[in-house]
């Protein structure tokens, strides 16, 4: 099942795609779409959802299916770090991609030692 948070990556995948196959700029569609350039922005890294008003807005100036912004390619898979990697770039920001692996392997860690710690406890 596709969380929240895949969606809006999803979505806004799918809108900078079509934006970019159309070679229209970021501020023009922003423009067409009565958004800020910045909050497109934000849409499509996923950091923001997209209102229903926005979808039918893009289907109407893409000429395309609301449906078109919603796919997903099957075949690719998804970074089960993704959102937990973006809340550590909040708090962390100059953080390389190998630190943010090494704290998030850490975090898995903790995890599976909890896990077993409570299986000890259940025997």
């Amino acid at each position: 099942m596709i969380t929240k948070g895949q969606l809006r990556i999803i979505m806004g995948n799918n809108i900078r795609k079509t934006r970019v196959e159309r070679h229209i700029a970021r501020d023009e569609l922003a423009m067409l779409l009565g958004l800020s350039s910045g909050l497109l922005g934000l849409m499509e890294r996923g950091d923001r959802g997209v209102s229903a008003l926005s979808v039918l807005k893009l289907a109407d100036i893409f000429d395309l299916s609301t449906e078109h912004f919603f796919r997903h390619d099957r075949s690719a898979t998804f970074d089960k770090h993704t959102e937990r990697r973006k809340k550590l770039y909040a708090f962390t920001g100059n953080f390389t991609d190998g630190e943010l692996d090494l704290i998030i392997e850490i975090a898995i860690n903790i995890h599976r030692m909890r896990d077993s710690n409570r299986m000890d406890n259940t025997d």
